[in-house]
């Protein structure tokens, strides 16, 4: 049970323009074989390059990396996104549909398995992949049938909490060059890497604040290129 609060019965209209951009090459570039507590995408917020072995096998283990063996170095490209804080907002930020307040209790985030955009392989002597799309953020919910208003006002809700929308596609690009052996191939592998959030609904009730059901949001925060070693044709 929680207190209730007073609150200001009001939404207040927020136009939010996302400027969204991947670090281009004109970002510095973190080699993190330097940077010997980089061991993840989580510890990195600048464009980064991993060709120590162990960190390649560990990070190719904890995303789900095709082939590690045969990965020459792996490049981290984060999203950056201009917008307001996700991270460090309050848990429990009522928001009123209808006669009813709701709010969010944040269950804490993880980083999904590397999901798999593209890949390509390239001829002596040389190759280029190139990124560009747009990539969705989405979520789930246990019970959407019980919010009154339903889905509308539930993306209101996350994104009144979270503070980014649940369902807007995020543009992404960049660029990798390799050089070819003679006689031989390389594969360059694109993935993206999506946050996890998890979270639970609750109405705010001056007696007792009900659950409503859980769920969580998946939100794509960067893209994971794999550079294959010259492999004999």
């Amino acid at each position: 049970m929680m207190v209730k609060k007073k609150i200001t019965k009001c939404i207040v209209g927020i136009v939010c323009l996302l400027s969204i951009t991947v670090l281009g090459s004109k970002t510095e570039i973190v080699f993190a074989d330097d940077e010997k507590n980089v061991n993840s995408f989580e510890e990195t917020s600048s464009k980064t390059v991993f060709t120590n072995r162990n960190k390649i096998k560990k990070i190719a283990d904890r995303y789900d990396l095709k082939n590690p063996n045969d990965i020459e170095k792996i490049i981290y490209v984060p999203i950056k996104e201009n917008t307001f804080e996700e991270e460090n907002s309050e848990d429990v930020q009522p928001y009123e549909i209808g006669p009813e307040e709701y709010y969010i209790k944040k269950k804490g985030t993880s980083e999904k398995k590397g999901e798999l955009l593209r890949s390509s392989w390239y001829q002596y002597p040389s190759g280029s992949m190139t990124i560009s799309q747009s990539i969705a953020t989405t979520y789930s919910f246990s019970n959407e049938a019980s919010l009154e208003g339903g889905v509308k006002e539930l993306k209101a809700v996350l994104k009144s909490s979270y503070g980014f929308s649940v369902s807007k596609k995020i543009s992404v690009s960049d660029t990798q060059n390799v050089t070819v052996k003679k006689g031989y191939k390389r594969n360059i592998k694109a993935y993206v890497n999506n946050r996890i959030y998890k979270f639970e609904l609750w109405e705010d009730d001056i007696k007792y604040d009900d659950y409503i059901g859980k769920g969580s949001i998946k939100k794509p925060i960067g893209v994971i290129f794999t550079i294959g070693k010259n492999v004999k044709k």
